[in-house]
């Protein structure tokens, strides 16, 4: 993984990682439902959304729980 300065182009930073083919490590994944099953979606700037969009989604779930969600 390299990061690179877009200004100047030159590396930041660079990180080596073991790549395993095969299954994730997550495993056993709970999914409950939050009573009416209602979610309102916003973007990072807080606006509402309709649907989820590509990027960061903020999710406000019927029962009061917060999470970010990547799509």
């Amino acid at each position: 993984v390299l990061l690179i300065d877009n200004k100047t182009g030159a590396v930041a930073n660079a990180c080596q990682a073991k790549v395993v083919s095969g299954t994730s490590g997550i495993k056993n994944i709970n999914v409950s439902e939050n009573g009416t099953g209602e979610v309102e979606y916003y973007d990072m700037s807080g606006r509402k959304l309709n649907a989820p969009v590509k990027g960061i989604n903020i999710m406000k779930t019927a029962d009061g729980k917060t999470i970010k969600i990547l799509k």
